[in-house]
């Protein structure tokens, strides 16, 4: 899945790849436990500080050099255009400048240890439909803004370039010969490889001939491989062609080789650095109560849902397993430890029904989350049972019989289907849930029931074929599938009796939460997302908190001003959020997605340590105000 090429014959190794950009996730979806977790790339950008991204990226490198790795996916450095992209935290400003500078800084301190990938060339600057997206930019302000950044990645020594998904003015960027050939190459004198996003590239001869080397991924070649074989014996494709196209990954290899003797970084060093660029990342919205620095308290309540359960990271392919990490409560705890403060927390609300979810970036979510100890996972397996998925998928797609014989027949189906034109033929591309939130009660209980139907159904189906081969009567089978039916509909029904009872305990723990605001001598109010609401694959509905968060910031502000109590509220997300409420709290501290010092560098904040980020991208008050308010802008 992350490996290309090698000849055993030329004892040439596979050029391996990792996901990035804010750690080295290793080899697999679920990912080596103990990576190193960085800052979001916004969170760096906040920090203005180009020597701090130098020591990340070397840090970057290094981890990904010592998890066997030739080449970072990243840093990403696509520019900011719309505040619901999925991808927001990913990307560093919308600022072609600072973008420029924090991506050479990041590329030059990546590069003393592993190759770089800069993604995704160019104008891939959303999620949804992001597959065959068009993004329509005329040339000067292409070069002026949105090319920018790459640009000056390359001048800085940038080893790899990731095309993205989407078309530029018509064109795929993989099979882009203006982009890949004309700019890269012959202006910007690019020498490093061109790699493909997982299943983008479209075409064999055209991208080979508009200056792609690597089509990822490697285990499984769409177009490449041995399409790539059948069309240079047809003489289609030159020698000199294929001799130009591998001359740069021969170099990346030979650069940056897998040696087994690079070392993880040491502990203390990562994370003083770390902390230090969590700190320097968080901006300072509003202080005008004063409230900051917290002092002179006996009891300080923390309430909202991303006190206890603090958002690290973001969702998708940039996500790592690190360790675990103190949550915003937890450092709070032990930095008021034996000073005679109580600390009271309430979540006070839920986060709230999750956007619409990519099925095949799920193994990247649904996993132990790598934000804090407390916020488990329930299918945390499900990145591993997925690994071993794609090691079965990798064997048999490098068998020239699967190509030519199986391949045909799973496209029709859906199950391996080319480009995402195809996905919504996939039976596993279903998507039950409701992206908003909205609808009445009435809507969600047959959503329900018409999943545990099909669910109920599916099982029982699968039972009954088990018993027909075993040669059971056919009213037996009729038997499980109508069993099936009926246990998963109550499933379902439980399943709404549950739902029902989460949201009348959410009620009592607002009134707590309310009633704390008013008795504490000061209040910490953490309000946010999480990685599944800003992720890859997937934008979000709307600019706003998900869930009761901004009932609950305004119910809290109401009865802390009324007793004359001050009150902090601190935003963990990684892009701008509407923020109805801003004029009835006194001070509001913004903490992009921190990585694993987000929790530390939080509280050392609030005791007093002096927030010195800048915001690198506007903050609208509400998404009309937007350049983009909709993704049909983009």
């Amino acid at each position: 899945m992350w490996e290309a090429g090698g000849v055993p014959r030329l004892k040439l190794p596979r050029l391996r790849f990792s996901d990035g950009p804010h750690g080295a996730r290793g080899y697999g979806l679920h990912g080596d436990k103990g990576a190193a977790l960085a800052p979001c790339l916004s969170a760096l950008a906040a920090t203005f500080d180009e020597e701090i991204l130098f020591q990340i990226g070397e840090i970057l490198g290094q981890e990904c050099a010592a998890r066997g790795a030739n080449v970072l996916l990243g840093p990403t450095v696509n520019i900011h255009r719309s505040p619901i992209t999925g991808r927001h935290f990913e990307c560093f400003s919308e600022d072609p400048f600072l973008t420029s500078r924090c991506a050479a800084s990041y590329v030059k301190g990546v590069q003393r240890f592993s190759a770089a990938c800069v993604k995704h060339f160019v104008g891939n600057d959303q999620e949804a439909d992001r597959g065959h997206s068009n993004s329509v930019i005329g040339e000067r302000v292409l070069h002026e803004v949105y090319l920018q950044p790459f640009e000056a990645a390359v001048r800085a020594g940038a080893q790899a370039i990731m095309p993205g998904y989407n078309r530029l003015n018509g064109q795929y960027c993989a099979e882009n010969h203006h982009l890949l050939q004309e700019v890269l190459r012959d202006t910007w004198q690019f020498k490093g490889l061109v790699v493909s996003d997982w299943w983008a590239n479209r075409t064999t001869t055209k991208a080979l001939t508009a200056g792609l080397n690597v089509e990822m991924p490697g285990i499984e070649p769409r177009y490449f491989g041995g399409y790539l074989l059948e069309k240079a014996q047809q003489g289609e494709v030159t020698t000199e062609l294929l001799d130009e196209r591998c001359r740069p990954v021969l170099r990346t290899l030979l650069s940056f080789p897998r040696t087994g003797v690079c070392k993880a970084p040491e502990l203390s060093k990562r994370k003083a650095v770390f902390k230090q660029a969590a700190l320097e990342s968080l901006v300072l919205l509003k202080n005008s109560s004063g409230a900051l620095p917290l002092r002179g308290m006996q009891s300080l309540a923390i309430i909202g849902p991303q006190a206890a359960a603090t958002t690290l990271q973001g969702g998708g392919s940039s996500r790592v397993h690190p360790d675990r990490s103190p949550s915003i409560l937890d450092a709070l705890q032990t930095a008021l430890a034996g000073k005679g403060v109580q600390l009271m927390h309430e979540a006070g609300c839920l986060m709230g029904e999750r956007p619409t979810k990519n099925p095949e970036l799920e193994g990247l979510k649904r996993r132990e989350e790598g934000t804090t100890g407390r916020q488990m996972c329930l299918l945390s397996g499900f990145a591993k049972m997925l690994d071993v998925i794609l090691q079965v998928a990798s064997s048999c797609s490098q068998k020239e019989f699967f190509r030519r014989r199986c391949m045909p027949c799973l496209r029709p189906l859906g199950l391996r289907h080319t480009n995402p034109d195809e996905a919504h033929k996939s039976i596993v591309s279903m998507e039950w849930s409701n992206p908003s939130g909205e609808g009445d009660q009435v809507q969600r209980r047959g959503a329900m029931m018409l999943r545990g139907l099909c669910v109920g159904g599916l099982v029982g189906g699968a039972c009954a074929g088990v018993a027909a081969l075993a040669g059971g009567a056919v009213a037996t089978c009729g038997a499980l599938v109508c069993a099936g039916s009926a246990l998963g509909m109550i499933g379902a029904e439980g399943l709404r009796v549950r739902h029902s009872q989460v949201l009348e305990s959410e009620s009592k723990s607002m009134q707590h939460a309310e009633n704390l605001a008013a008795e504490c001598d000061a209040t910490v109010l953490v309000l946010g997302t999480d990685g599944f609401w800003e992720c890859e694959g997937v934008d979000q509905p709307h600019m706003r908190l998900p869930g009761r968060q901004d009932e609950l910031a305004r119910r809290c502000a109401a009865s802390a001003s009324a007793a004359g109590k001050p009150l902090v509220v601190v935003l963990n997300v990684g892009s701008p959020k509407e923020l109805p409420w801003l004029d009835e709290v006194g001070s509001v501290l913004l903490s992009y997605y921190g990585g694993e010092c987000t929790g530390e560098s939080v509280a050392a904040c609030l005791l007093g340590e002096c927030p010195s980020g800048r915001l690198p991208t506007t903050w609208p008050r509400c998404l009309e105000e937007a350049k983009t308010s909709s993704l049909q802008d983009i």
